[in-house]
This record gives C-alpha cells, structure tokens and sequence, in this order.
C-alpha cells in the first residue's frame, strides 16, 4: 500500500473517533425559541450613544414580539448562535441626527412669549427588516419589508443658559433620538393597529374604536394598548389619552375592534398638540406559527 493511500484511513479513523463518517451530517441544532433578533445601525454618532441606540433597538423589538422571543437577550450588535431560534429578524437602521439650538421658541400652552427656548433633536431614516426561518443550515427569507420614519423632540433650556449649560443640553438632547421606528416598523407590519373613530363634545371624555389586524403568522393571545391623540375644539384643540387591553385569541389573519372612553390628557407645550395619533401597543403572540 503506497504512503498515499493511508491518509485517507487516516482521516476516516478520527471522524470515526468523534462518532462521525465522511458521509454522516452534522446533527441538526434543535431551535430553543420560536424568534430572536439581530440589529445594526449606520448612524453617526458618538460610541456610547451608538451602543445605547442598539439596546434600544433590540428591546423596543422584543416588545413588539411578545411570548416568541427568549426570556433572555444576547448582547446588541451581536448574533444568537445559528438555529437558536425558528426564526431570526434582521434589523438595519440606516438615518441621521441632528441637532439645533434654540431653533424656536418653546412655547406654552395660551402663551405667546418667548421666555423659553429650545434644542431641537430631529431624526429621520430607514428601517429594513428582513424574517428568515431556519432551515437546519441557514435563515432564508420568509418576509421582508421596510419603513421610514421622522421624528423631533423638543428639550427646552433657559434663554439665559451659560455656554457650559447649553452644552450640557447639547448632550442631553442628542441622546433624546431614539429608534421609535423600530416598534412602527413591526407593529405596522404584524399588527397594524388604528384609531378608527371618535365620538363625544369636544373637552369631553370620548367614546373610541381601535381597529386591530393580525398579519402576523402567530396568533395574537394578549394585547395592551396605550393611545394618545388631538381633536379640534371651538377655540383650540383637546389632548386625549387611554388605555385598553385585549385577552383571548385572535388567529393570523383576522381583525377585531377595541373600544374605550378617553379622558383629556393636558400638556404644558403647544407644539404636542399638533402631532398624530400616538399608538403605544405591547402584543403578546402565541409560539408555532
């Protein structure tokens, strides 16, 4: 037998050695959860934010994903190992943050002065997701999608504010952006949930009806539901808030309505009354779907 022919059983013994032949698979990994996470950014900014901005992202999709995801979460910016889960989102946040000071005045609600001002955080960007299903070697794609979104949120700051002190809300309203379009990315695409009418005298409590859809491939078993919202009144516009929960099960592919009274809900600042509806939802599915 020429010295060629031995290296072969040579490698034939070792994989027998491990309880393998060269013609025998790897076992296949067993998925321990139903669905985990995986999230990334582009954005430009200062290390720290970046990482928090991460651990946001990741968490604002675990709420979303209710009862499928593991108790416990991997680190952000890093991956579950390969067929932990049945399922894997991808999420890729591409956008930018700015910030300006004292763009305009902070003003009060019925005030006209300019006795405040304000720091400015806008944001605006992209979220791509991508669902993949293990299939023993890897998460090919099952369902993709994107959303974007645009966001501002208002710091005020004294008009007397020293140098240091503006710089110091500099800091702090840089780290107001966070990645809200994480939650309406999923939920406008699982469980797009909307205010689908009003009714009461304005300054009144209202009578309201949410519209709930499952597009999901889970079904829904636990919703709760927080909604904030503007109406028009005579002579300026009323702020309403409510909270309204869901027990039962609601399979993929049906719709229900949710209904509730609201009561106003005040805020110091006139610029909260002009924004859109505001739809906080935490759903809790059902694993096997």
């Amino acid at each position: 037998m020429g010295p060629w022919l031995r290296i072969p059983c040579v490698v034939s013994a070792i994989l027998c050695a491990a309880g393998l032949s060269s013609g025998e698979a790897t076992p296949a990994v067993t998925p321990q959860a139903e669905i985990d996470v995986v999230v990334e950014t582009g954005l430009l900014t200062p290390p720290e934010h970046r990482d928090a901005y991460l651990e946001t992202m990741l968490e604002y999709a675990r709420q979303c994903l209710g009862g499928l995801v593991p108790k416990e979460s991997h680190p952000a910016g890093s991956s579950p190992p390969a067929g932990a889960a049945r399922y894997r989102l991808f999420i890729e946040h591409r956008g930018k943050v700015e910030v300006d000071a004292m763009a305009a005045p902070a003003k009060m609600v019925g005030e006209t002065g300019e006795d405040t001002r304000q720091w400015i955080t806008r944001q605006k960007g992209e979220m791509r997701f991508r669902l993949g299903r293990w299939d023993g070697t890897a998460y090919p794609t099952v369902d993709q999608w994107s959303s974007t979104f645009q966001t501002e949120h208002f710091l005020p700051m004294p008009a007397d504010a020293s140098l240091d002190e503006r710089a110091q809300y500099q800091r702090v309203a840089r780290n107001l952006a966070t990645p809200e379009g994480v939650k309406s990315g999923i939920l406008n695409h699982l469980l797009p949930i909307q205010l689908a009418g009003t009714s009461g005298k304005p300054g009144s409590a209202q009578d309201f009806t949410l519209s709930v859809t499952n597009r999901s491939r889970w079904a829904l078993r636990t919703l709760e539901v927080t909604i904030t919202w503007s109406a028009p009144g005579e002579d300026r516009r009323y702020r309403y808030m409510s909270e309204v929960s869901y027990k039962g099960r609601l399979e993929p592919g049906a719709r229900m309505e949710l209904k509730g009274v609201a009561e106003r809900d005040p805020s110091m600042f006139a610029w909260e009354y002009s924004l859109p509806p505001q739809i906080e939802a935490r759903p809790v599915f059902a694993p096997g779907g």
